[in-house]
């Protein structure tokens, strides 16, 4: 190859080249991984055994052939060093008819203790002591006249005390 072709072929080399780098880089995917960790208290704590359940929704299944909505049932771990554990719910335990004033009422039990809005002892002190693996269950209460069609929706909402036994 002549110089003059050298010269004239070196600019369209070097484009070439710089076209090839900037594709690369062009093709570079990122992603940004969000991390959160919560380490329980070794004095108190009542979290789900796995957790990844409770930010998300719930369904409770319908079956038609029994006519019944499904329970949902989630194990808890519990545990308090200086006495027992009560629960109480915020609100009334309900599901709600988007379209209607339909409601369907839950029953709430921790512990095969029912919760209200009144707090009550679900953990007594020698299980609290020691930590216990338990349940949580959320179950409908099928009205009379049965089931009405629709879309429901709610939430419960529950509290979990501490208590710490007076001298």
């Amino acid at each position: 190859m002549t110089s003059l072709k050298k010269i004239i072929l070196a600019p369209f080399a070097l484009a070439a080249l710089a076209v090839s780098a900037q594709t690369m880089a062009a093709s570079q995917e990122r992603h940004t991984v969000q991390l959160e960790a919560t380490i329980p208290s070794q004095v108190f704590h009542v979290q789900p055994v796995d957790g990844s359940w409770l930010p998300n929704t719930q369904v409770l299944n319908y079956n038609p052939v029994t006519e019944t909505l499904e329970t949902l049932r989630k194990q808890f771990f519990a545990k308090h060093t200086a006495g027992t554990i009560e629960a109480s719910l915020l609100t009334t335990p309900e599901l709600q008819d988007i379209a209607s004033p339909e409601k369907i009422a839950l029953q709430v039990s921790f512990n095969n203790t029912a919760v209200t809005t009144t707090p009550v002892e679900v953990v007594n002190k020698a299980e609290s002591l020691a930590g216990i693996t338990t349940f949580l269950e959320i179950k409908p209460t099928k009205p009379v006249t049965g089931y009405k069609a629709g879309i429901y929706e709610g939430n419960v909402q529950l509290a979990f005390d501490a208590v710490v036994p007076t001298p």
